[in-house]
């Protein structure tokens, strides 16, 4: 949640440099907008996590914003608080989140928060410029995109979670070595779609197994 709170921070501190070039659209300074990849946002793991961090910083900017509009160039922060919004797409198929991007644009949104992997592909190059251009910045959560032009990335720790889970995992194995004893003591991991996310993970799990078994409690891994 710290990271979101820096990104937001330094996002909406660049608005005051931003042009808009869409006519007619009814903008409004600090509209920050989730767009999930799919997915209930009220999940109370991802996306709930994505959407607390958010509204956490969206509390403290705007219960700070009268000193911030003391700041030469932020003075219309005294009467426009920050607002968030979101939208829950129906899938993570390009064209949906696409679509999704030109709504929040419409409505008004300076900042775009991207929860998971699937807005990769959607977040082509051409389409970070477009959005620059409109004054519109990207933070993807959960990836990491080469060469960004208008995006930043969130990655977790993955690899420190699951650390500690392969610990526990090894530790209750052992613990009921009995039960499993005929088959061999062996723990197993696997990913999905090769994400940074999922590499990490699983090179955590297995340093947290590789970690248990210098202490001559040999598991195997696969």
């Amino acid at each position: 949640m710290r990271k979101i709170f820096k990104l937001l921070s330094t996002s909406l501190v660049l608005l005051n440099s931003s042009i808009v070039l869409v006519g007619c659209r009814p903008t409004t300074l600090g509209e920050i907008w989730i767009i999930t990849e799919g997915g209930d946002l009220f999940d109370k793991a991802f996306n709930q996590q994505v959407l607390e961090g958010s509204q956490d910083f969206v509390e403290t900017f705007n219960a700070n914003r009268e000193v911030i509009s003391n700041i030469p160039g932020f003075e219309q922060w005294k009467d426009q608080p920050a607002r968030i919004k979101w939208i829950i797409s129906k899938d993570g198929e390009l064209a949906t989140l696409q679509n999704n991007y030109n709504i929040a644009s419409y409505a008004g949104a300076k900042t775009i928060i991207c929860a998971g992997y699937r807005h990769i592909p959607a977040l082509t190059p051409e389409i970070q410029k477009i959005y620059a251009d409109l004054g519109v910045r990207f933070i993807l959560i959960d990836s990491l995109i080469k060469n960004p032009i208008n995006l930043a990335g969130i990655t977790y720790a993955a690899e420190k979670s699951s650390y500690l889970a392969a610990l526990a995992g090894a530790i209750w194995l052992v613990a009921n070595h009995e039960k499993y004893q005929s088959n061999g003591l062996k723990m197993s991991t696997f990913g999905a779609i090769p994400t940074d996310v999922v590499v990490e993970n699983m090179i955590g799990y297995y340093w947290g197994v590789y970690y248990f078994n210098l202490k001559k409690l040999m598991i195997a891994i696969s």
